[in-house]
């Protein structure tokens, strides 16, 4: 988010500060996660299916299927073909790979980690 938003702010302004940029979607994000997590306290626990990123680049189809089922919802054969043709056409890192750092804009994994570590521990992230 703060690579993005450092790249729309550099369009349509001359100052950018990407420690001010981290500093504030730290914020941000970790205000909306905690938001979610009190949501999913008081929700239907089956309205929500969770999934790891790690599964959802390493077998996309899968894990939309995984979806799919959890909600009984059908995919058809026609639409799995569509996404695995998709895929195809389209791999990571087709135009090139973006890079950046958490420090680059004032972070580091210390501080992101405790600020995130409720999250962390909720879903078992290592």
């Amino acid at each position: 988010m703060c690579s993005l938003y450092a790249i729309v702010r550099g369009i349509y302004s001359d100052r950018v500060d990407l420690q001010e940029i981290g500093q504030q979607w730290l914020n941000n994000l970790a205000k909306a996660i905690e938001k979610a997590m009190k949501v999913r306290q008081t929700a239907n626990s089956e309205q929500f299916y969770d999934i790891d990123y790690q599964d959802l680049v390493s077998d996309p189809v899968g894990t939309v299927r995984r979806i799919y089922d959890y909600f009984d919802y059908s995919l058809s054969p026609k639409m799995e073909n569509h996404m695995k043709a998709w895929i195809a056409n389209h791999p990571q890192h087709k135009y090139g790979a973006h890079h950046y750092t958490l420090e680059q804009f004032g972070l580091d994994a210390e501080l992101f980690n405790a600020r995130f570590s409720n999250y962390r521990e909720r879903f078992n992230i290592a």
